[in-house]
């Protein structure tokens, strides 16, 4: 997914370069792609019960 997701990153970043006819639907396509992977990156942390970071305490736990 990691892998996938550069690739979808990478072309999203080049989309300048394409005709100007067809950014627009390569930008949404690049979008949807990377939507998409980040969710089941999601998915697949929580399946593998990932403990977010936002979530753990700092400092000393008394």
């Amino acid at each position: 997914m990691c892998d996938e997701l550069d690739a979808a990153e990478i072309a999203y970043e080049r989309i300048e370069t394409l005709p100007v006819e067809i950014q627009a639907a390569r930008r949404e396509e690049c979008r949807g792609w990377i939507a998409r992977l980040t969710l089941e990156m999601r998915q697949a942390m929580a399946r593998a019960k990932v403990i977010p970071l936002t979530s753990l305490r700092h400092g000393p736990q008394s």
